[in-house]
């Protein structure tokens, strides 16, 4: 088990992403309590993978989604952010039936949680970036 703490405790959060590379258990301590043991495939099993698309008509792009593209974990944003929790949805076909009805893509990208993105969720951090 590797263990980690928040940056302010112990420095180590800008390695991250090498301990996300390189340990199979972690442990995540916050004002020096250990607070969760985890291994990084129940991390990686719960990652909520998604795509966030901003486009010009958000209720238009959402009614192409579900009856065009019968996507129907996706969630509007705001009044332009569209995200997506589909597994088999693709940023090319997303883009492409979007593109084909008329909606006007500001931008796709795709996002995955990623080990900071998890410590900081779990330890209240959010919004702190390490």
């Amino acid at each position: 088990m590797f263990p980690f703490g928040c940056y302010r405790c112990l420095g180590v959060c800008h390695l991250l992403s090498e301990i996300e590379s390189i340990a199979d258990t972690i442990g995540i301590i916050s004002h020096g309590t250990l607070i969760r043991e985890i291994s990084m495939r129940e991390i990686s099993e719960m990652n909520t993978a998604f795509i966030e698309l901003s486009v010009g008509n958000t209720q238009k792009a959402a009614y192409i989604l579900s009856d065009k593209m019968n996507l129907d974990h996706f969630k509007i944003m705001d009044d332009s952010r569209i995200r997506i929790y589909e597994f088999s949805a693709t940023t090319q076909k997303i883009s492409r039936e979007l593109l084909l009805n008329g909606v006007e893509i500001t931008s796709i990208t795709k996002h995955t949680e990623s080990l900071e993105d998890y410590f900081l969720k779990l330890t209240g951090e959010v919004g702190k970036s390490c």
